[in-house]
């Protein structure tokens, strides 16, 4: 199937969110690593929306009043709990003022993607950077 869209399953944007999700190092660098790599096959464009918006949510689920799957998946407006575990998960992961700062960063990487405050970056060494800040 890879062959005949372009793109592994095991190296996208969701994949990246979930490695993320679960601070999973090795799995995160290996995406980024083959994204650098093989920039036509994704950009950082694509990432950045999924990422921003998983931080986002992880951030309303922080503020949640009840901090329970079903808690969670009413604040974030979900028809069923299972969605929300990665975000309960994620919680244990990142506090929420590393929540903060990695939305901050994710909206620093946009700006600088797009020219702001960059002068030789590439999208592969923005999302590494990205990435890094992140997992760190």
């Amino acid at each position: 199937m890879e062959d005949k869209i372009g793109i592994s399953k095991e190296y996208n944007a969701f994949e990246l969110k979930n490695a993320l999700a679960t601070k999973d190092k090795l799995k995160a660098y290996r995406i980024v690593k083959f994204l650098d790599n093989n920039p036509k096959t994704a950009s950082l464009y694509s990432f950045l929306p999924v990422v921003y918006s998983f931080f986002q949510n992880l951030m309303v689920a922080h503020y949640a009043a009840d901090k329970s799957d079903r808690g969670v998946a009413r604040a974030l407006g979900m028809k069923s709990d299972w969605g929300a575990r990665d975000y309960v998960r994620a919680m244990n992961v990142y506090s929420a003022r590393k929540t903060m700062q990695i939305i901050h960063q994710i909206r620093v990487t946009d700006a600088k993607s797009k020219g702001v405050d960059n002068v030789n970056s590439t999208p592969g060494d923005l999302l590494k950077q990205l990435v890094y800040f992140i997992l760190e």
